[in-house]
């Protein structure tokens, strides 16, 4: 579903070219009203309570920093894993590349997190066939899942299934429909992409997120790294925990028109990093007795695939028909003019005046002739991060 709205017309430029009307595609970002409480939650066992901001001194010995390393099995529906084509082990081999390259562009996110160090390691990927996935799916149509029951459903199914769950810190279901809230007159609403309980990373029942993604693009690694925050204990910035919850930093002191990740706020004017608030809330979760998991780490391997999104895509061209498949044989990016602000504009038809903007992928080429690729929405070098 793309969320589409006009920028001014540009003017001819200097080869006299006439300009184009530009849209901007808003991503598939999470909205207000994405993270829930869970029942009866406690965030007081064992949490320690927070003055101020955390401070970490360049100069300071990095080793001492803590590092944490999530766990994290990746749910699959059947509208996602059908677009992958091939059988048995062919089909199987393109899932894994494509999540490990995902889980690498989530990964590049946390990176922007001084404190703690946390690094998501990819432990498993589940494909639920259509029986499987009714146990816990409430679908308002045949693409559109009712996005709170379905959420609901999906903590009790992994809570049923606890012995097949237990290894895994956190369960993240990923979905190629179209999240949405349901009202009760029947009526819904398309703007949320993810939905997860806050704080509950390590939980047998609550440790469940959902986030969209459209198959082969990768458009869903922002709301994948922004739910996956609030599992590890972020609030949206610029919101607090409720009165009921006490001795929990929240988020009031970073204002949410930063449009950091944590951000309810959808543009593609957001900054890909992680506030200090959230820092501050990641590191009260990590010290909190019920949260071991955190601190421990089971598994030595994961599935290693040494790329990002814009690697495997190779092109803005690809990319655009990526987006627009219906238009595959026309479709085509704009020149070079904002690939060096990490954006992509894609026209439809050769006729076609209008272009629409999208953020480039990380690993996307930016500048022509270097080895510079947008990371984070900045063009810059290339390094193993």
């Amino acid at each position: 579903s793309l969320r589409i709205r006009p920028l001014k017309t540009e003017g001819r430029n200097s080869q006299g070219d006439r300009g184009h009307l530009l849209y901007e595609v808003e991503e598939r970002l999470p909205q207000q009203g994405d993270a829930l409480h869970a029942p009866s939650t406690d965030f007081q066992n064992g949490a320690l309570a927070f003055t101020g901001h955390i401070n970490v001194d360049a100069r300071q010995d990095q080793t001492q920093i803590p590092e944490t390393y999530p766990e994290v099995v990746i749910v699959l529906d059947t509208a996602h894993h059908k677009k992958f084509k091939g059988k048995g082990d062919e089909k199987r081999d393109k899932i894994i590349r494509y999540f490990g390259i995902f889980v690498n562009a989530v990964n590049l996110k946390y990176t922007t997190l001084a404190f703690p160090k946390v690094k998501l390691v990819l432990a498993g990927i589940w494909r639920h066939n259509p029986k499987e996935e009714s146990e816990y799916l409430k679908l308002h149509a045949e693409n559109l899942i009712s996005s709170y029951p379905s959420l609901v459903n999906l903590a009790n199914y992994t809570n049923a299934k606890k012995d097949e769950f237990a290894t895994f810190d956190l369960v993240v279901l990923v979905t190629g429909r179209d999240l949405v809230r349901v009202y009760e007159d029947g009526q819904y609403s398309s703007a949320e992409a993810g939905y997860a309980y806050i704080g509950k990373v390590c939980d047998p029942q609550y440790k469940v997120g959902m986030a969209e993604d459209f198959p082969h693009t990768y458009d869903g690694v922002h709301t994948f790294a922004h739910e996956v925050g609030h599992s590890l204990g972020c609030y949206h910035d610029g919101d607090g925990p409720p009165s009921s919850v006490t001795n929990r930093p929240g988020a009031k002191s970073c204002p949410a028109s930063e449009r950091l990740i944590m951000s309810p706020y959808s543009s593609s004017r957001n900054v890909d990093r992680f506030s200090d608030c959230c820092a501050q809330q990641i590191w009260h979760v990590y010290y909190q007795d019920n949260k071991d998991c955190l601190k421990t780490r089971n598994r030595t391997t994961d599935y290693i695939v040494k790329q990002l999104p814009g690697h495997a895509l190779k092109s803005p061209d690809e990319f655009c028909k990526l987006e627009y498949p219906q238009h595959n044989e026309t479709v085509k990016s704009l020149s070079n003019t904002h690939l060096p602000d990490c954006i992509i504009s894609c026209k439809l038809t050769q006729n076609s005046s209008a272009y629409y903007r999208y953020n480039s992928p990380d690993g996307m080429p930016c500048e022509e002739n270097t080895n510079k690729v947008c990371m984070n929405k900045e063009c810059k070098e290339y390094s193993d991060f």
